[in-house]
């Protein structure tokens, strides 16, 4: 496994050299990478991924070690960095790299340069750092721009995203497959657009926690959106079970963007989908806003349930829908089998498959259950349960337990969490991921079980889900 963290920020930055022709705009910084130092990557990253994956762990340092992927000559302590300024037709880039030795750090990289991996690039001393800037960078580099995301993040990547907003859509546009149309909301969207930041950190008992925001420019579009979320509440919340394998919540605004480029595509979406399920999103898609979630359960044989509910522009529609799939003889079925109060009816069909599940619609919302014994009573009761359940504000979350997968995947042993938040405060959004450090080792052996299946025979390995049981869904 070769993991070339360092090797790879020095190459990223230099390689669009080959196929610059233009200067770049003097500008601020546009992307910011920032790797917090090598000696936390050795005190935080390693051992993490030695409770993971220890083999993988050796070969990672192994391959880390100084002269092979890590420049000689380079401080360990200080943090390394990568920086864009966005321009046209290529970016101009620079990387930042520690010196606590410059000479040798110099002498490393003439000896690279040597060997055809720094076409064009040049390598310059400035207080402790070593910096190596391609001829489209303008004004003197400063690893100062490096602080803030190193101080807040192990890995910490920065976008302006409304300086890319024309190098992304002449981007697109070469491509030839997008419509003047799609280009110009395109190029909208992302001047609508201040700033991404993400990072990822790792604790001491080697969790994994990417967290970051997004954040619109006031009085745009994209800053309404937000702006109408942040004040949205959930209806739902009896449908996320904490205790599931996978539960989910989210409120938001809803783009009408979004339901007008799906009418565009209906015909063809309809055919793929089938009727009941294209109505279905259609009237989700034209919901005055997104209100949604859901459980996925797993039993003991290793078979799924799911539970969900959510916001839709017109229940009646979705009724109207079913019955005439009924009449066509697409699917079989019975309307209102059950009711919850006045306004709630409980429908239950049968796909051809041999699907039962449950449909309950409401003249503003619409809710699922299939793969229970009983999808109506199911239904049913949590659809009672959501209607006691509180109405938090901007509630979007998520949980995943990995050892509620164990009955689907009896030989692997997994455990850990995966739990996640999102909390809207004007025209910013805060996201939030915590993977345990048993939750990435299950995903591990999860990924590996895949590939050598597919190693195994390709396609044909993953016949075995047809046919052994444990793999049930």
């Amino acid at each position: 496994m070769k993991i070339r963290i360092i090797q790879f920020l020095i190459i990223l930055g230099v390689c669009l050299t080959l196929f610059a022709s233009k200067p770049a705009v003097a500008q601020e910084a546009d992307l910011v990478v920032s790797l917090s130092s090598m000696s936390d990557v050795n005190q935080k990253f390693f051992p993490a991924l030695q409770k993971i994956d220890p083999q993988s762990a050796t070969l990672v340092q192994i391959f880390m070690a100084p002269g092979k992927f890590v420049p000689m000559g380079m401080d360990s302590t200080l943090p390394v960095g990568y920086v864009v300024q966005s321009g046209t037709p290529m970016p101009g880039t620079c990387v930042f790299i520690p010196a606590s030795n410059y000479a040798i750090l110099a002498s490393w990289f003439d000896k690279t340069q040597s060997d055809g991996a720094f076409p064009q690039a040049e390598i310059t001393q400035s207080g402790k750092y070593g910096i190596i800037a391609d001829p489209n960078f303008e004004g003197d580099p400063d690893p100062a721009v490096l602080d803030g995301l190193a101080s807040k993040y192990l890995l910490g990547v920065d976008v302006k995203v409304d300086a890319w907003a024309d190098f992304v859509t002449g981007l697109v546009a070469s491509q030839g497959t997008a419509s003047a149309e799609d280009l110009a909301k395109l190029k909208e969207g992302l001047e609508d657009i201040d700033r991404i930041q993400f990072g990822l950190n790792i604790d001491e008992k080697g969790d994994f926690t990417l967290s970051g925001f997004f954040s619109a420019k006031p009085g745009t579009k994209s800053a309404g959106l937000l702006e109408k979320a942040a004040k949205s509440k959930s209806l739902l919340s009896g449908f996320y079970n904490p205790d599931a394998a996978v539960a989910f919540q989210y409120v938001g605004a809803m783009d009408p963007a979004v339901a007008e480029q799906f009418a565009n595509q209906k015909g063809a979406a309809g055919v793929e989908m089938g009727a009941t399920a294209s109505a279905i999103v259609e009237a989700f898609l034209n919901a005055p806003y997104v209100d949604m979630a859901g459980s996925v359960f797993v039993d003991g044989n290793g078979s799924l349930s799911f539970i969900a509910g959510g916001q839709v522009a017109n229940g009646k529609d979705i009724v109207d829908v079913i019955a005439q799939a009924i009449e066509d003889g697409e699917i079989e079925g019975e309307l209102n089998v059950d009711k919850v109060g006045k306004s709630i009816s409980i429908h239950e069909v049968t796909s051809p498959d041999g699907t039962t599940m449950a449909i309950a619609t409401h003249s503003k919302f619409v809710f699922i259950a299939l793969g229970q014994e009983d999808p109506v009573a199911t239904l049913k009761a949590a659809i009672i349960d959501t209607q006691k359940a509180k109405m938090p504000k901007n509630p979007s979350r998520f949980v995943c337990d990995m050892e509620k997968f164990n009955p689907m995947f009896p030989d692997l042993g997994l455990s850990g969490k995966i739990q996640g938040a999102q909390v809207v405060k004007g025209t910013v959004v805060n996201n939030r991921v915590v993977f345990s450090n048993a939750a990435v080792a299950s995903l591990v052996k999860i990924g590996k079980m895949m590939s050598g299946m597919m190693g195994a025979g390709g396609a044909e390995g993953m016949d075995m889900f047809e046919e052994d049981e444990d793999f049930e869904f």
